[in-house]
C-alpha cells in the first residue's frame, strides 16, 4: 500500500512539474500584468507588441461596440440625407 501511495505522489509531482514547464510567463504590453497562457504578438509601428488573452477579449468587445455605434451613425446619416433631399429636392 505504501508503494502505491508513493507511486501516485510521484506521478502527481511529475505531472505538476511538467505542466509548469509548459507555461511560459510573459508580461502583457497592454495591461502590463505578468501572465501565463497563450502569448499573442504583433508588429505595430516597427515594434513587437505582446498581449494576453484577456486583452484580446477586451479588444474584440470594444471593436464590436464601435461597429454597432458606426452602424447607428450610418443610419442617422442616411436619415439626414433623406431629410435634406426632401427639403432641397
Amino acid at each position: 500500500m505504501k508503494k502505491l501511495i508513493c507511486a501516485i505522489l510521484l506521478v502527481a509531482a511529475l505531472a505538476t512539474l511538467l505542466a509548469a514547464c509548459g507555461s511560459e510567463t510573459f508580461t502583457c504590453d497592454l495591461c502590463e500584468k505578468e501572465k501565463t497562457g497563450k502569448k499573442h504578438t504583433k508588429e505595430f509601428m516597427g515594434e513587437e507588441v505582446t498581449y494576453c488573452d484577456d486583452c484580446v477579449k477586451e479588444m474584440a468587445e470594444a471593436g464590436a461596440e464601435i461597429g454597432e455605434e458606426l452602424g447607428e451613425l450610418e443610419d442617422e446619416l442616411g436619415d439626414l440625407k433623406d431629410d435634406l433631399g426632401d427639403l432641397f429636392g
